[in-house]
């Protein structure tokens, strides 16, 4: 997004190398790792 939250519109250039994650899933995979710790973190106060 721009400073005025204008969405810029984005299209695929090259297609991953093979055996390489989407950046999408490997945000999702940080994500759920993070929700674990906060969880544990909580359980154990």
């Amino acid at each position: 997004y721009r400073m005025d939250h204008v969405p810029i519109p984005l299209k695929k250039v090259v297609d991953p190398p093979p055996g390489i994650l989407p950046d999408e899933e490997i945000l999702r995979m940080i994500l759920k790792e993070v929700r674990r710790i906060k969880a544990e973190k909580k359980e154990a106060a």
